[in-house]
């Protein structure tokens, strides 16, 4: 996994944080690298292999794009979720 180009990154966060000053120092310092790189690393080990790729409570991953019901399902209580039948 690669990070996108700090100017890249910049320019789009500068559209949405506030302090735009913080956020180059953040990208150019790489200041969150070692947090990127080790959720990379988490992300791998529970069998990501592309984008999105969502995991809920850190047990349940959610591959690709999927409808809400797919999401609820991992937010439910262990017995309120709905089995799939063989």
């Amino acid at each position: 996994m690669t990070a996108a180009r700090p100017s890249r990154s910049y320019r789009r966060s500068a559209r949405s944080v506030p302090d735009r000053e913080q956020t180059r120092r953040a990208l150019t310092e790489h200041r969150y690298g070692r947090h990127v790189q080790a959720d990379a690393r988490r992300a791998k080990r529970l069998g990501a292999t592309g984008a999105p790729f969502i995991v809920a409570d850190g047990r349940y991953a959610v591959p690709g794009a999927q409808n809400s019901d797919t999401f609820l399902n991992c937010c439910a209580p262990p017995g309120a979720r709905p089995t799939r039948s063989p």
